[in-house]
């Protein structure tokens, strides 16, 4: 599976006033791959993010995005074509991780239970993260798992967590229930590297997955997120800080949270 990235831009200043429709080639996108496309404006703040799944595209040369305004902002609309989501982005132009350069995306600050966050980027699903670990970059920082099923958790137990020295992952699911944060998508906020320390984005949520894999590894932090039944369609996201303490970034993070909300997040069980 690949990730591969289109950028498009808006430019009305260079299009005739008809001229509404926008194409994306999409012929070198095959069955497994996630096509995922950001649109952004040349004057407006304007920016979305949409993901299309490859199979939906195998019979097609290419699909187009049509544009609109009636007054109350800038309208996207894909005819022919079915995606996932649209999320909101920053004017910053995101990376392409296949036949393009890389350039990281970067996400409009808003409410915590916002699938955007202020500086974060990736947003990728874990089963597709455990097919390509390179997609995470390799410096410190901060990251957040999402629920996509957020308003509507259901849980397994035993869940998929690893027996770390032997001990169990698992908690009984009205303690689960307990933990629901209502009205947010967060689950989880973790941390990757401190001063003088190695750990990365990319080690550190190996190490996670991994542990989520069943393995006995050191990852016990977060575990309650290995016991919803959707845990492979979590989506994970990340913020770049090589050049700040990622456990003082977090602690702010789930301060926030908990002024918000009046609780940690969902696997937070400390901090």
């Amino acid at each position: 599976m690949t990730a591969i990235t289109k950028n498009r831009t808006i430019r009305p200043s260079s299009r005739a006033a008809s001229s509404k429709s926008y194409k994306i080639d999409t012929k070198a996108v095959e069955s497994e791959d996630t096509l995922i496309v950001n649109i952004d404006h040349e004057s407006d703040s304007f920016s979305k993010q949409y993901n299309f799944d490859g199979k939906d595209l195998k019979a097609k040369n290419s699909i187009s995005f049509r544009v609109s305004d009636n007054g109350t902002g800038i309208q996207i609309s894909w005819p022919g074509a079915s995606h996932s989501n649209a999320r909101r982005t920053s004017s910053s132009r995101p990376g392409k991780t296949k036949k393009d350069n890389s350039i990281k995306s970067e996400k409009k600050p808003q409410s915590s239970n916002k699938k955007a966050k202020g500086g974060f980027e990736g947003f990728i699903k874990v089963k597709d993260i455990r097919k390509n670990y390179s997609l995470i970059p390799n410096v410190k920082g901060i990251y957040e798992v999402l629920n996509p099923d957020y308003k509507s958790p259901k849980y397994i137990n035993p869940g998929v967590g690893g027996f770390f020295k032997g001990k169990d992952p698992n908690v009984p699911t009205e303690l689960l229930k307990e933990n629901e944060v209502v009205g947010s998508e967060v689950v989880y906020i973790g941390k990757a590297g401190a001063p003088n320390k190695s750990a990365t984005l990319r080690s550190r949520l190996k190490q996670y997955l991994r542990f989520g894999e069943g393995k006995n590894v050191g990852h016990w932090g977060g575990r309650y997120i290995w016991q919803l039944a959707n845990h492979e369609e979590l989506v994970i996201c990340w913020k770049k800080l090589p050049n700040e303490d990622p456990r003082e970034v977090e602690k702010e993070l789930i301060k926030v949270f908990h002024k918000e909300f009046g609780k940690k997040p969902f696997a937070n069980l400390v901090g």
